[in-house]
């Protein structure tokens, strides 16, 4: 994530979203320093919740 991140700053990018699902790397995500700006629940089916995340480059 860290090389990704410094490539990305290095091409002029501002921010990274991303979307992932209940099941999937929610935790993850946080823990890379992304912050949660708003979750679906049902989507795309009942029971599962999707998640939007971002994060600021520096």
């Amino acid at each position: 994530m860290a090389h990704g991140e410094e490539a990305f700053k290095e091409l002029g990018l501002k921010n990274i979203t991303l979307t992932t699902r209940s099941y999937q790397a929610k935790g993850f995500y946080e823990k890379q320093g992304f912050d949660l700006f708003a979750e679906l629940a049902d989507v795309p089916k009942v029971g599962i919740t999707r998640y939007y995340f971002i994060k600021r480059l520096a």
